[in-house]
């Protein structure tokens, strides 16, 4: 204003969010059955709550070359202050993704009615993904295909796919593989196949 003895006032209003995540995540591996392998990595992810209410985190697991292993969620009562919100990842997800450690942990924060609130990282001790429990059976890439013609016309009767399983649990086993093109999802076919 020209005029200095002219003054008008402002309000500002501005939002606080309902809590952050800061800094003291911590995470580890446990043995539950105690047969030697991990049976789920745990995150422990900090919150600071301005206003206590139920919040969620969504956990988002990357191995050492950043490749995305699994997600995760859970939600949790947190009282104002600092609290805590815990995620488990099954240690058989981490075997067969075949990915080692240290892993990144992408945990993302979301008030009761998952609105979007903070995003922070936690990274893991350097565990192997053999330090888990393996799945009762998995696939194991490479896998190939091929157009099989049995009646000579020149013309594929057949997609072959060849997969590798590894099995850790001897047992009786269904793969049930389907076939979607790639313009539209269409589902064009599936095939079953089941054995011991």
């Amino acid at each position: 204003f020209a005029d200095p003895l002219v003054n008008d006032d402002v309000t500002l209003v501005t939002e606080a969010y309902q809590a952050h995540l800061v800094a003291g995540h911590t995470s580890w591996a446990e043995d539950t059955d105690l047969d030697g392998d991990y049976d789920v990595l745990t995150v422990n992810a900090s919150v600071e709550a301005i206003v206590g209410g139920y919040l969620y985190v969504n956990a988002h697991l990357y191995d050492s070359s950043y490749n995305w292993i699994t997600t995760e969620w859970n939600g949790a009562a947190i009282a104002a202050g600092s609290g805590v919100d815990s995620v488990s990842f099954v240690g058989e997800e981490i075997y067969a993704a075949m990915g080692d450690g240290p892993y990144d942990i992408g945990l993302d924060l979301y008030d009761y009615e998952w609105n979007y609130i903070d995003t922070d990282t936690h990274l893991t001790a350097a565990y192997a993904y053999t330090d888990f429990d393996p799945p009762i059976a998995m696939f194991v890439p490479p896998f190939s295909d091929y157009g099989r013609d049995d009646d000579s016309d020149l013309m594929y009767d057949y997609l072959v796919v060849n997969v590798t399983i590894e099995v850790f649990d001897p047992g009786y086993y269904t793969i049930v593989g389907d076939l979607y093109d790639n313009w539209y999802g269409t589902n064009l076919g599936y095939y079953t196949y089941s054995a011991m």
